[in-house]
């Protein structure tokens, strides 16, 4: 009996709309689509086993995409989600406001929490040593936190055009 084996098979899923905005390739203002392509293990062509997910934002007219940051996705797929609740008729347009500001003020708390966290992390590396700052940058990335390492590493620039 022979099995046959595939990988690589994509299946591409809409997850919704998500905002009215300039496409930055055609210029054209569209709402962007969120978009996850899924790659599988197949037997028999049948896709059985998930090997890798992207989440794609892009422009429905000329199809221009960027693969979104993990610290975006969540707030793109709630967005997704109320604007297809309300296509659908399952929430007034009322809803619809009070969800999506719901959804953009808590990334704005999130934005607000993460700046404070850095500017903890540059007040932190602004009385460290250039050299002890070159080693950090050097560092595993796992080694650190990602915020000091940016700290630290627009420390030493600012460092390097001050000499």
């Amino acid at each position: 009996m022979i099995i046959q084996f595939g990988w690589n098979k994509k299946i591409i899923k809409n997850l919704g709309e998500v905002k009215d905005q300039q496409c930055g390739n055609c210029h054209q203002t569209a709402i962007g689509q969120l978009n996850t392509v899924t790659s599988y293990i197949t037997v028999y062509m049948i896709p059985i086993l998930p090997t890798d997910i992207k989440y794609l934002y892009f422009c429905p007219i000329c199809k221009h995409g960027i693969i979104l940051e993990a610290s975006k996705i969540n707030t793109y797929k709630k967005i997704a989600r109320i604007n297809t609740e309300f296509k659908r008729n399952k929430i007034s347009e009322t809803e619809k406001t009070q969800k999506l500001t719901q959804v953009y003020n808590s990334e704005k708390i999130e934005e607000e929490k993460i700046l404070k966290e850095f500017n903890k992390w540059e007040e932190l590396v602004a009385n460290l040593p250039t050299e002890e700052l070159k080693i950090i940058i050097n560092s595993k990335k796992g080694s650190h936190n990602l915020l000091f390492i940016n700290a630290a590493e627009i420390e030493l620039t600012n460092r390097s055009f001050e000499s």
